[in-house]
């Protein structure tokens, strides 16, 4: 499976802000089962990247149409 042009539009600006924050990526991986892109960064950062026809079909309405999920974990 190949991640859409949005997710991978998506990953390298994700990327990109990252490295210009100094922090290391430790995994870029497509899960295959749920079509997302899952990058590990720094020591708390998880980060989905989702593939927007998903994203539109459970977000709410009054949400913002964003296809990244960034958590960030206090160590």
């Amino acid at each position: 499976m190949k991640p859409t042009n949005e997710q991978a539009i998506e990953l390298f600006k994700v990327c990109q802000d990252l490295t210009q924050m100094y922090l290391p990526i430790y995994l870029v991986r497509l899960d295959e089962r749920k079509k997302r892109i899952y990058i590990l960064a720094g020591q708390s950062f998880e980060i989905e990247i989702l593939p927007i026809k998903a994203y539109l079909e459970k977000r709410s309405p009054i949400s913002h149409p964003i296809t990244t999920k960034i958590k960030h974990q206090n160590p």
